[in-house]
C-alpha cells in the first residue's frame, strides 16, 4: 500500500527499481505497487462520498514524486463498472501464450519490460507510432526513461494484439498508461511543484476526472 509508506521510504525504492533493470535478464523481478487515491479510499467513487478535505487528499498525494513514478512501466486505475465486459479465460490464456512467445523470439532478456536499451530499436514500429510516441515525449517535457518505458509497452501492445509491427493505436495506448496520468503538484517532488506533470501536459488526476 504505497499512500501509507513515507516518502523518505519511498523515494529509497527508486534506486533500487532503476537497478533491476541492469540485473541478468531471467533474473530480473517484477515490482508492483498500489495505493487508494486518498486516506478514506473513495475519492471519485461513483457512489460513496469522500471524506477528506482537499488538504488531507494533496498530503496523501504528495508521497508520490515525479521521479519516483517514473520507475513505473504501466499505471492503471481500477475502477468497477457495471458495463464490464468479461474476456473468455480460454481466449486470455491464447493471447497471452502467443504474446509470451512473441517476446521470447526478441532475445532472452524477461519479456518486453527488460528490452536492453541498444536493442529497442528492434522493436519495429512504424512512422506514425514513432511520430506519436516522439511528439508526446517532446511535450511531456519527461526524461527519455519515460520514452523507453513507452516503447516497450508499445510493443507489447501490438505483441497483444497478434502484430507484427507497432501502430500508432499502440503508441497512443503505451502514452495512456504511462504514470504522468496520474501526475498532481507536488511540493515533495525534488523537481519542484513548477516542473509538475499535471502542470506541464495539462493533465488532472484521474480520480478527478
Amino acid at each position: 500500500e504505497l499512500g501509507e509508506m513515507p516518502t523518505r521510504t519511498l523515494e529509497c525504492l527508486r534506486k533500487p527499481m532503476e537497478a533491476l533493470w541492469g540485473r541478468e535478464p531471467t533474473l530480473s523481478p517484477m515490482v508492483l505497487g498500489a495505493t487508494n487515491p486518498c486516506p478514506c479510499g473513495f475519492l471519485g467513487h461513483a457512489e460513496v462520498k469522500c471524506g477528506c478535505t482537499q488538504s488531507r487528499i494533496a498530503r496523501y498525494q504528495e508521497r508520490f514524486s515525479a521521479p519516483f513514478l517514473d520507475r513505473f512501466q504501466l499505471a492503471v486505475a481500477l475502477r468497477y463498472s457495471e458495463d464490464s465486459i468479461e474476456v473468455p479465460w480460454e481466449e486470455l490464456v491464447f493471447k497471452i501464450r502467443h504474446a509470451v512467445e512473441q517476446q521470447r523470439s526478441r532475445g532472452p532478456w524477461h519479456g518486453n519490460a527488460a528490452i536492453p536499451l541498444e536493442s529497442l530499436q528492434g522493436a519495429d514500429l512504424t512512422r506514425d507510432a514513432l511520430e506519436t510516441l516522439q511528439n508526446w515525449h517532446k511535450k511531456s517535457g519527461l526524461g527519455l526513461r519515460a520514452l523507453h518505458h513507452a516503447i516497450r509497452v508499445a510493443r507489447t501492445s501490438a505483441d497483444w494484439n497478434h502484430r507484427s509491427r507497432v501502430t500508432s493505436h499502440d503508441a497512443w495506448l503505451a502514452v495512456s498508461f504511462h504514470p504522468s496520468q496520474f501526475r498532481t503538484t507536488s511540493t515533495s517532488d525534488p523537481w519542484g511543484p513548477e516542473h509538475s506533470w499535471s502542470k506541464a501536459m495539462g493533465l488532472r488526476s484521474p480520480e478527478l476526472q
